[in-house]
């Protein structure tokens, strides 16, 4: 069922591409179609994940979970630091640091990687820092 739902969006996004701004019903119906098959394989993958015996993966999708508004809030910024790496990279003006939420028409398509790992990692690393911080300062405390 996941994978069968991974194949309808892939075809559904390619084939069927859709806009805010023009739509009609050959746009909307495979927009559809294609969030119902995203919730269904979210949920196939979930019930996997759940029945695994992989436990780290499970507790980092638990902290992950615990921890949404940290990285709801810390995200746009990190991307940020990764803007500025493509730029330099890239060879762009530094004006466009100003591009929000990310740098547009980039050379290289692999920063979508780079930009989820900071705006998921950085904000959890920061997090994961600031709890370690506070239970060392309570143990000094104690002590």
């Amino acid at each position: 069922q996941g994978i069968m739902c991974a194949l309808i969006i892939y075809f559904g996004s390619v084939f069927f591409e859709s806009s805010m701004f023009v739509y009609n019903v050959y746009t909307i119906l495979p927009f559809c179609i294609c969030g119902i098959c995203g919730t269904l394989m979210t949920m196939q993958m979930s019930r996997a994940i759940a029945s695994s015996s992989e436990k780290k993966l499970i507790k980092l999708l638990e902290y992950t979970g615990t921890h949404t508004l940290e990285i709801f809030t810390w995200h746009f910024l990190c991307f940020k630091l990764v803007t500025l790496i493509a730029i330099c990279v890239e060879g762009k003006p530094m004006n466009m640091l100003a591009c929000f939420p990310a740098l547009g028409n980039q050379t290289y398509s692999v920063w979508w990687v780079f930009y989820t790992i900071a705006g998921v990692g950085i904000p959890l690393a920061m997090t994961k820092a600031r709890e370690d911080l506070l239970t060392a300062l309570q143990r000094y405390r104690i002590e």
